[in-house]
């Protein structure tokens, strides 16, 4: 499907991410999903209020354009937010925390969307995260006598849809282990976790007009039941005039970027070039739609969430 077709999909009522309160609840019940409570000393700590985390900066510097490059052709979009969120956070425990680890090859969709539980369209998020920390990834490579991933095949992962995974990929995927998601509860939860390394995704019903309004951000635009990745946040007030959050959309170029953030060099000295399909969100909009929408999950450390310096971007003050 091209960038403007799924754009119609979705706008139409396509449930690309329907939720279940019983599978949500279950994740926490599993411990699979930590509640606020283990996000309160990264307040005290190093909260995130007033600053800036471009987290999607690190995972451009491993896998450049990856944002960008494989727009979905099914409704798996939360198997693309999911890896969305959790190679931004690989890439940064990489880029800043100098972890011994090599990001390697992009993650692959594939092995989650084949675990949605039915052979139709959509995934709940909360499978999405229950998969990837019960059984782990895999990456865009060929795995030999197994499951070929080199390239997106959304085909691949829609046929597992109503028998799960083969076995021979959930035993490659233990290879590759992933940590516990955290939810946060309040937006300063929120930044805390971005401002310390942490993306996330999350299913929302909420749409976004397909070009950037004169002050930078996108204006809601009709309702998407459709999972995305956030990928960063600026809360300096510097450049925007508001809190925003970078959400990290899985269309391709369906969008047009702000025209300052695309012509002036020296913004980009500070944010980068515009990411393919980005959307930037106002935080009012973000806190009541994504954080307050009862499934968004925080990619973890195993051992929950240590501190990181980010580092400053030529802008003056921390990331």
């Amino acid at each position: 499907m091209t960038p403007q077709e799924l754009l119609n999909l979705y706008s139409n009522g396509f449930p690309g991410a329907p939720t279940n309160p019983i599978e949500w609840e279950k994740l926490f019940t599993d411990n699979i999903v930590l509640g606020p409570d283990s996000i309160q000393h990264l307040l005290s700590t190093n909260p995130g209020n007033n600053k800036r985390a471009l987290l999607f900066r690190s995972r451009e510097k491993y896998d450049p354009g990856a944002f960008g490059e494989e727009s979905q052709t099914t409704g798996d979009c939360t198997s693309h937010g999911d890896r969305s969120a959790r190679d931004t956070t690989r890439s940064v425990e990489i880029h800043i925390k100098g972890e011994a680890e090599e990001y390697f090859k992009r993650g692959a969709t594939e092995p989650t969307y084949g675990y949605r539980g039915h052979s139709g369209q959509g995934m709940d998020p909360a499978l999405a995260a229950r998969f990837v920390t019960q059984n782990g990834f895999l990456v865009r490579q060929n795995y030999s006598n197994c499951v070929d991933l080199t390239v997106y095949n959304s085909s691949v992962g829609a046929r597992w849809g109503g028998s799960g995974p083969p076995q021979c990929v959930l035993n490659l995927c233990q290879e590759h282990a992933v940590g516990k998601y955290s939810v946060p509860s309040t937006p300063d939860e929120a930044m805390a976790l971005f401002y310390n390394g942490y993306a996330c995704h999350s299913g929302q019903n909420v749409g976004f007009s397909s070009n950037a309004n004169s002050k930078g951000y996108f204006d809601r635009s009709g309702s998407w039941n459709h999972d995305m990745a956030t990928v960063g946040y600026d809360d300096t007030k510097e450049i925007w005039p508001i809190r925003v959050y970078f959400v990290a959309n899985s269309w391709a170029a369906w969008n047009t970027q702000w025209s300052k953030w695309v012509n002036d060099s020296e913004l980009q000295k500070i944010l980068g070039p515009p990411i393919t399909g980005m959307i930037t969100v106002a935080g009012d909009v973000w806190e009541q739609y994504f954080l307050g929408g009862q499934s968004i999950y925080f990619y973890s450390d195993i051992d929950g969430f240590p501190a990181k310096v980010l580092p400053n971007y030529g802008t003056g003050s921390f990331l």
